[in-house]
């Protein structure tokens, strides 16, 4: 398949309502905003430039010739997020104490160990709801504002 075909097919996406004034509301708090995924660049790195996010992280296809090769390069395993988040962390020199994460499945629990605040947001079920700090039912990125921006510390 060619890497442009399938590039089309990510740029097709459409975001949750809400999610550029979200990112531009936490950036203008002075957050540092970042994607830790266990899906494909493809879909994370355009989310990372649109939004004007400050990183993201996720698996790289392989490419021949403009073509998808078959290959992947793992950068996030799955269950393994909250090492990712600590990475992150350590490149941009934060402490727990100053790091939320949002998720929404049972493969972004790690994140949530990882990190001193977290936000289920519509999650899948209820063991992630469990593990959580918060929960935001909903589609709309908007409501995540007020629950990252006006949080006490743990």
């Amino acid at each position: 398949m060619p890497l442009s075909r399938l590039r089309g097919i990510c740029d097709a996406i459409e975001y949750h309502e809400g999610a550029a004034q979200m990112a531009a509301a936490l950036k203008a708090e002075g957050f540092v905003l970042g994607i830790v995924s266990t899906g494909l660049t493809l879909l994370a790195d355009r989310v990372r430039a649109e939004l004007g996010l400050d990183d993201a992280i996720a698996n790289e296809l392989g490419t021949d010739g403009g073509r998808v090769n078959g290959e992947i390069l793992i950068r996030v395993s799955h269950g393994q997020k909250g090492t990712a988040l600590r990475d992150f962390c350590r490149r941009f020199g934060l402490e727990r104490s100053q790091v939320a994460a949002v998720g929404d499945t049972e493969g972004d629990i790690g994140m949530f160990e990882a990190a001193a605040w977290s936000v289920a947001f519509n999650p899948e079920n209820d063991a992630v709801a469990r593990r959580a700090s918060a929960v935001v039912p909903g589609n709309r990125l908007g409501d995540l504002v007020s629950h990252l921006i006006r949080r006490e510390a743990p």
